[in-house]
């Protein structure tokens, strides 16, 4: 069956071409076998035995990379790999992407490490498509973790600064898009001249980019770190230019699949433009859910990326009420779409991760009422193995709450049952996570004091005084002036109760 006369990649290729999954397997099982019988024999690759060229191979990898392959799927990868070591040196830039794009689907370490060494021979060689194919592939493989030192420092560096000489192809603008995401998961994000390089690639070719590109753009800015978004957030004409992205993406909403709603709703907050810039596409996005049928088919994580952007954009951070100027009637919903009916009605396909994100932008929304945080409570407290950042979430969503609907019942009801995590979580809690927490009894407190009823928080003066240690000892590890206003109301030491709280301390210091 093998062997000059039957070639057995154009065969896999014609099968796949025709979804005939059976004979897709068959020829797979029998590739697999006379790749295994070659490499037990210590023979080479040869295109006379297999009667196919490596080129072709190649192909057919691809191809198949993106296929179900059951049980023959762990072998076939062990002789792809096997192949790739016997063929890297003599491997040609496009039969390389092609090796590459196949990792991309079914992200394999080791055949990633021998190709990136061969990536890094031909990077003079290879053009943008390329290049594409090669760090899209590689990058999906270091995005597993499976190696941390993988790729190394000087491979990334060098490999950028090819992509900054090559000519990218204007009419293919995703292009430009996945190479600025895959540098991203490759971890190198710190790159300001690549990242102002390829935005500004961006903002001359933008009449030709579809949803897909701007999504993978935006996503890929916001996963970048400080220093690569500061090159395009103080660039002269940054403003306009994401002015003039924002207004494309205005036109193609009604394009956007749920995904892409969801991603953009997440990442233009975090891209480093201003609230104004980004402010008419969520009002384009709001428009869109709430005149079309297009929240029905958003997934419960679709629905919790896109009601927190839309919370972030429309919502000030959470703050100490002022007792002169804040006042606690004021109801009236920060956006029309009423997102708490599809929340419902897909409540058990929800996470509590996910619930905790949708009740803290739904209350700061001012969205839902009572009935809501009643609907979620239950559901939220299911989880047994609450996160960090679950729990910073539900703090700030009770304080919300608090604001929101002028009473203190339910929040306390949730909060007194958080409790003993927070003490348990509280040596661990990251800055942001911290802050939460923080502002979250502070508003609580000012609350309180401005005569809101409620049961109180702590149970007794033990447990209040342990919960604060730890979170002023968290404070003192990990300092950060976005929370320390926050916290100013902690003292150095536990607050110990006082006579005029009848069921236990005061939230915050006297």
């Amino acid at each position: 069956m093998w062997g000059p006369g039957f070639n057995v990649s154009r065969e896999l290729l014609l099968a796949i071409r025709q979804s005939n999954q059976q004979r897709v397997h068959h020829l797979v099982e029998g590739l697999v076998g006379a790749l295994r019988q070659q490499r037990e024999a210590k023979a080479g690759w040869s295109a006379e035995t297999f009667g196919t060229s490596l080129w072709d191979f190649a192909c057919a990898v691809q191809r198949l990379s993106r296929l179900p392959l059951g049980e023959h799927e762990r072998a076939f990868w062990t002789e792809v790999t096997h192949v790739i070591r016997q063929t890297q040196v003599s491997l040609q830039p496009r039969e390389l992407a092609l090796f590459c794009n196949a990792l991309a689907s079914s992200p394999t370490v080791e055949p990633a490490q021998l190709l990136l060494k061969r990536a890094v021979e031909l990077q003079a060689e290879m053009n943008a498509k390329d290049l594409q194919m090669v760090l899209h592939g590689l990058s999906h493989c270091a995005a597993t973790g499976e190696d941390p030192g993988f790729p190394d420092l000087a491979s990334r560096e060098s490999l950028a600064a090819t992509v900054l000489k090559v000519r990218l192809d204007k009419d293919h603008p995703v292009q430009a898009a996945q190479l600025l995401a895959a540098f991203v998961r490759l971890r190198h994000d710190n790159d300001a001249v690549l990242s102002k390089h390829l935005f500004d690639h961006a903002v001359e070719t933008l009449p030709g980019w579809d949803v897909q590109s701007l999504t993978v753009l935006c996503t890929a800015i916001a996963g970048s770190r400080r220093a690569a978004r500061a090159s395009i957030e103080l660039a002269e004409g940054s403003e306009e230019a994401w002015e003039a992205i924002v207004s494309r993406l205005v036109e193609l909403l009604p394009k956007a699949k749920p995904w892409q709603l969801a991603s953009l709703a997440r990442a233009l907050k975090k891209v480093g433009a201003s609230h104004s810039s980004v402010e008419p596409f969520y009002d384009g996005m709001e428009e869109l859910l709430t005149s079309t049928h297009r929240s029905d088919s958003l997934s419960p994580a679709d629905l919790t990326f896109v009601v927190n952007g839309l919370a972030q954009q429309r919502c000030l951070q959470l703050r100490r009420p002022d007792a002169e100027t804040t006042s606690l009637n004021d109801t009236q919903p920060l956006t029309s779409w009423v997102f708490e009916e599809q929340v419902g009605r897909k409540l058990h396909a929800f996470s509590s991760a996910e619930l905790a994100v949708v009740l803290h932008a739904a209350m700061r929304l001012r969205r839902g009422g009572a009935d809501f945080f009643d609907m979620l409570l239950p559901k939220l407290l299911e989880s047994k193995n609450l996160t960090a950042k679950q729990l910073a979430h539900s703090f700030s969503a009770s304080a919300a709450a608090g604001l929101y609907l002028s009473d203190l019942t339910r929040p306390m009801r949730l909060l007194r049952q958080l409790l003993p995590t927070c003490g348990m979580l509280g040596p661990s809690l990251t800055p942001w996570q911290l802050a939460y927490v923080a502002q979250a009894l502070d508003v609580l407190a000012a609350l309180r004091q401005r005569g809101l009823r409620g049961p109180y928080l702590w149970q007794d003066d033990a447990q209040a005084s342990a919960t604060v240690d730890v979170l002023c000892a968290r404070a003192k590890e990990v300092p950060c002036a976005w929370f320390g206003i926050a916290l100013c109301n902690f003292p150095a030491h536990a607050p110990r109760p006082q006579p005029f709280y009848p069921s236990g301390i005061p939230y915050t210091s006297q």
